[in-house]
């Protein structure tokens, strides 16, 4: 069925340059349930957008945008709040949607369903609300290191910050295995659900809502031995040590969400928490590392 809105939501709209949009990013996340960056920049620079589910209070939102810009030596952007209008976004996202492949992974939509070429894994997703439709190059990212891991064996998997699903479902499908999933959206977790049913994985995927890893949904089946995270640089580097408390010796962790210059803000972290580097995968400036944990 069409996932529509369900209630108000407002956007935080900020045009900044290349160089400070990861900050701006990181500064209005936390007034935020999802946050993007467009890839295409004007001569303005880049546009920084957060969708939130009440409205933000406009002077605490403007005071992190100018102490971040102030950070790298930048004026303060203007900061537009704005509703968001009540729309299909499901419909939208079929309207506009074209299929691609990233490694063995198929992404398509509903209108190529049995069009799956020969060899690859489908991934049928209906993004709705949820970030995102696969096509970003952080989810990209992971999936090539989804990809790039298909020779192992697991027992337990977690996608954090799910979104659409997209994640999750690549993991059910290619280990065959339940997958364990969460995100701090409601509807994102709707929406996961409902794509996990529409790929014939939606007795493998479970998913919870939550923005830690002490979510009980995720500590009832720790220890992980793969956990895949695509958010934003400062929600990684606040949980990497929730990350080291339920994934197991040995484990992959797959992370993105981040610019390349925020790569080793990132891995800084979790390298102090027993993590250590064994894959870089850049794509249109955006980085996923691939870690292993000692």
């Amino acid at each position: 069925m069409p996932v529509t809105g369900g209630g108000s939501l407002f956007r935080i709209a900020v045009v900044a340059p290349s160089s400070i949009a990861g900050a701006i990013a990181d500064a209005i996340e936390p007034f935020s349930i999802a946050v993007t960056i467009h890839e295409n920049e004007s001569e303005e620079g880049r546009r920084i957008e957060g969708l939130c589910s009440e409205v933000p209070d406009r002077g605490a939102v403007e005071i992190a945008v100018a102490l971040a810009s102030a950070s790298h030596g930048d004026v303060a952007p203007t900061v537009v709040i704005e509703p968001v209008e009540d729309r299909d976004w499901l419909a939208e996202n079929r309207e506009t949607f074209t299929p691609f492949s990233v490694g063995r992974f198929f992404v398509h939509d509903a209108l190529l369903e049995g069009s799956v070429p020969v060899g690859r894994i489908g991934l049928r997703i209906d993004a709705g609300e949820a970030f995102g439709s696969g096509r970003h190059a952080t989810t990209a990212g992971c999936l090539s290191a989804l990809d790039g891991l298909a020779r192992q064996r697991f027992r337990r998997v977690l996608d954090f910050g799910t979104g659409s699903g997209i994640l999750a479902i690549a993991m059910a499908k290619q280990f065959r295995i339940p997958v364990t999933a969460c995100d701090v959206d409601p509807r994102a977790v709707a929406v996961a659900c409902l794509n996990a049913d529409v790929n014939g994985v939606g007795n493998r995927v479970r998913v919870f809502t939550g923005d830690s890893y002490a979510v009980p949904g995720i500590t009832k089946h720790r220890p992980y031995g793969l956990v895949i995270s695509n958010i934003l640089a400062r929600p990684l580097i606040r949980l990497a040590a929730g990350l080291a408390r339920v994934t197991a010796p040995g484990a992959i962790a797959i992370l993105s969400g981040f610019l390349v210059r925020d790569a080793n803000h990132v891995l800084a972290p979790h390298a102090a928490h027993g993590f250590r580097l064994v894959r870089r995968i850049d794509i249109d400036g955006w980085r996923t590392l691939v870690l292993t944990k000692r």
